[in-house]
């Protein structure tokens, strides 16, 4: 790479990063939080995302590479991202710790079903079907007594 071309790569990445200050420091999903959080929400999440599939609430992991450094310094020494999409759409930077407890509640939530008994996970009885014009995303997932819950979503 020449001098011009270094110059131009910094002049993308100071353009890039302002866009982001002002991102988070106007009203919206993303006010009062650090330009990375933008950065990272932006992107194809690569190591791992969580979800709760009824409310849209998720958890979304990133780990974090030698060029996420180069646009934001104060990254050097991390190892991963973790980003926060509360149900009403907001953003925020979370950490392993709270990750961890999301993952539990979730898990914990989807084993029991209403009789006391653990769903079979390993049986799905239904991934996409129709009930009343409505589409239906998501499983349905039958206890060891017979009783049949669906954990999902329903859209238009």
């Amino acid at each position: 790479m020449n001098e011009q071309d270094i110059d131009k790569a910094l002049e993308t990445i100071q353009a890039v990063v302002k866009r982001y200050k002002e991102d988070v420091s106007r009203p919206g999903k993303y006010q009062g939080e650090k330009p990375y959080v933008v950065y990272f929400n932006e992107r194809d999440w690569e190591a791992d995302i969580i979800s709760d599939d009824t409310d849209g609430e998720s958890i979304r992991v990133w780990e974090i590479v030698p060029e996420d450094v180069l646009v934001f310094p104060e990254l050097a020494g991390k190892k991963e991202m973790y980003i926060h999409v509360s149900p009403d759409g907001f953003v925020s930077q979370t950490n392993e710790a709270q990750y961890a407890a999301f993952e539990k509640m979730l898990e914990e939530r989807h084993e029991a079903c209403r009789c006391g008994e653990n769903m079979d996970m390993t049986r799905t009885e239904l991934s996409i079907g129709r009930r009343e014009g409505k589409e239906l995303v998501g499983r349905m997932f039958q206890c060891p007594n017979g009783h049949l819950t669906w954990w999902g979503e329903e859209s238009q």
